[in-house]
């Protein structure tokens, strides 16, 4: 029979060399388990993330494209109704006022005239 050795030998932690070499494996893997685990965690984050982002974008988009279909704003619309009444009252009336100017100039002209007055 081969004189077969096993290590039992405590290392310097006092452990025996098999328990030793399973925890070295279990801290220089447990690090990389956690490591994963966050890549994980991190990455399904950012999908739903990105794709709540993306679904806010879709409604800017629809909601934009809905803007500029429109020819304007209803309340636009009607301000600008409302602006084009008001300038054409303001041009009648001017155009009253300048008859009443002619009015009052050929009325003093008249009586410029009747009188003999000198009127500038």
């Amino acid at each position: 029979m081969a004189n077969v050795s096993h290590d039992t030998r405590p290392s310097a932690l006092g452990l025996n060399s098999k328990i030793e070499i399973f925890l070295k494996i279990v801290f220089w893997v447990v690090p990389f388990i956690f490591a994963a685990g966050i890549w994980y965690s991190n990455s399904t984050a950012t999908t739903a993330a990105v794709q709540k982002n993306e679904k806010k974008i879709q409604t800017l988009d629809r909601e934009v494209s809905d803007h500029v279909m429109t020819v304007s704003h209803p309340v636009t619309k009607s301000k600008l109704g409302t602006i084009e009444s008001d300038i054409h009252e303001i041009k009648l009336e001017q155009r009253a006022m300048r008859v009443e100017q002619n009015r009052s100039t050929s009325n003093l002209s008249a009586i410029c005239q009747a009188t003999g007055a000198s009127c500038r």
